[in-house]
Formats: structure tokens, sequence, C-alpha cells
């Protein structure tokens, strides 16, 4: 495999989280709360590991990767949720200050639709629903939205450097 595409393993893999979590917040795909939630993290930690692909496959893009999440808010506060979600805290101490500016950036509350169904039908229960926000610098996110969103910067930025 050509070492210089091989980011673009990450790249397919970040996608499928989204499509995943899309299925799973959807209904699409039947999960418990915690698998869901499991599925959210995981999600915004393979996007932000995309960096690492590609300045381990293109060292002369790190200055250009660093600056694209510092500069795109959606890029920070993904970076922000899996670096807490991964070394469980954020701030100036620790080794990952958050890039928001917002040592409180974090998932912040889950909310999960139950679809039983109808008494009697003999039909099993749609899979539930489920959402998460996201609080940052006072404001809050819907957490799927900012997924597609973060996946977004992620192909523009990636387009004008002329890999996608």
């Amino acid at each position: 495999m050509n070492i210089l595409l091989v980011w673009r393993q990450q790249y397919d893999r970040m996608r499928r989280s989204l499509t995943r979590l899309v299925n799973v917040s959807t209904g699409v795909e039947a999960a418990s709360s915690e698998d869901a939630t499991d599925v959210l993290l995981h999600f915004f930690e393979d996007a932000y590991h995309l960096r690492n692909w590609i300045t381990s496959a293109l060292p002369t893009k790190k200055a250009d990767v660093e600056k694209a999440i510092n500069d795109a808010l959606t890029l920070s506060l993904c970076a922000d949720l899996a670096n807490g979600a991964k070394h469980f805290r954020l701030g100036p101490a620790a080794r990952h200050p958050p890039r928001t500016g917002d040592v409180n950036t974090a998932i912040v509350s889950q909310s999960v639709t139950v679809r039983p169904a109808p008494v009697g039908s003999g039909r099993p229960a749609a899979a539930p629903l489920h959402s998460w926000s996201v609080s940052s610098g006072g404001e809050d996110y819907d957490a799927v939205e900012l997924a597609r969103q973060v996946v977004q910067a992620w192909d523009v930025w990636l387009g004008d450097q002329g890999l996608l």
C-alpha cells in the first residue's frame, strides 16, 4: 500500500463511524444507551485521530492540520471531546489543553426515546432513538449534527489540500 494513502484508511473509518452513529441515533440500528454512547465517543475519537494518520503519512502537513483544527470550531470541539474521553479531563495543566479554550467542553446530556410496539400488535418494539447535547463556551450543540459537520470540515480541508 502507498504510505501516502494510508491516512485514507482512517478517513474511511471515520465515515463508517458517522454512518453507525446516524444509524444508532435514528433507530436504524438498535443499541442500548451505553452502546449508543460508545458509538458517539468512537466517532469523535476516529475523527480527531485522522490528524495523526495524515501527519504520519504526510509529515509536511502537520502545521496545516493543526491550524485547521484550531481554526474550525467543529474540529476544535471534536478534539476536545476525543481528548476528554480518552484522557478524562481537559485543562491548561493537562497534556492536551482544550482546543476550544473551554475546559468544560463535554457531552452534557443524552436522551433516549423508547418506541414500544402497539399493545396487542404482536410486533417487536422499534429500536430506540438516541440524541446527545454537547456544551462548550456557553453554547449547546446537537452531537450528531456536530459529527456531520466534523466530517464536512475534514472533507473541505482535505479537498483544499488536494487529498480528496
